[in-house]
């Protein structure tokens, strides 16, 4: 089973468990327009609580007056680190929202929802890093 709530999520331990370096893809809402520099120390990896995170990839999706919409990928999965990444470069996170876990896309599964998944996708999940 697999949910758009980071809590709710129930897979087999292996393709969560940091060694494996599952990708996991997370839209967020960010106050203020980070720039290009901001978002670069994050791709390269930042200090969070005394201990450097795996470079990141980030995309910026749109932009508004006060806020910017991004997609960032991660492979670790500390407590709340997209929000103490953004935070860490000055833009904190207003919303977020996981739009991916490993090749499996979650397209629209809203907030709460879960569905069962079939071979193919489980399949996806397992896929070795992208």
């Amino acid at each position: 089973m697999l949910s758009s709530s980071p809590t709710m999520a129930i897979l087999p331990k292996r393709p969560c468990h940091p060694s494996y370096e599952t990708f996991k893809t997370y839209e967020a809402d960010l106050s203020g327009t980070p720039s290009r520099a901001k978002l670069q120390r994050l791709e390269q990896g930042i200090l969070l609580e005394g201990k450097p995170t795996a470079p990141a990839r980030v995309k910026i999706l749109s932009q508004k007056k006060h806020s910017t919409k991004v997609a960032i990928t991660i492979h670790e999965g500390r407590k709340h680190q997209v929000k103490k990444m953004f935070a860490a470069i000055g833009h904190p996170v207003n919303h977020l929202k996981r739009i991916a876990y490993g090749k499996l896309e979650l397209q629209t599964l809203a907030t709460g929802q879960f569905k069962r998944l079939s071979p193919t996708e489980i399949n996806l999940i397992f896929a070795k890093k992208s």
